[in-house]
């Protein structure tokens, strides 16, 4: 009789999660993975075997990264973090500027309202005028 499992079984024999037994679900149907009528997958030995699995030990990683891309995602990340910084102060002294020149449109409007204010009242009378009766 052979031996199946189901995923969670064959990735508990595999040391694998379900998720990565998943991911190389095309490798194992075509070495004789299927699923049943109640549609759970149905794994055996030798499918996992054909697709890289090594069941009773443990598998090894799907892709192995090379320090070379490791590097260069290392230099961008650096990268990026150094243009983030730079945004940063630009943002910050933009910042400054504008309130810089809030502060400069108040004064000015607080000091055309004191001269819209001064002239708006009755001018002042001669010194003459004052002799003669209004």
């Amino acid at each position: 009789m052979t031996v199946v499992w189901t995923l969670s079984e064959a990735s508990g024999h595999c040391h694998v999660s379900k998720r990565t037994l998943m991911r190389r679900i095309d490798q194992l149907t075509k070495h004789g993975a299927y699923r049943d009528d109640a549609g759970v997958w149905r794994v055996t030995p030798n499918a996992l075997r054909a697709a890289g699995f090594t069941p009773g030990k443990p598998s090894a990683p799907d892709t192995p990264r090379d320090t070379a891309s490791a590097s260069a995602d290392n230099a961008e990340l650096s990268q990026l973090r150094a243009e983030l910084e730079q945004w940063r102060r630009r943002a910050e002294i933009a910042e400054a500027i504008a309130a810089e020149r809030e502060r400069v449109i108040e004064t000015q409007a607080a000091s055309l309202r004191m001269l819209t204010a001064s002239s708006t009242a009755e001018p002042a009378r001669k010194w003459w005028n004052k002799l003669l009766p209004a």
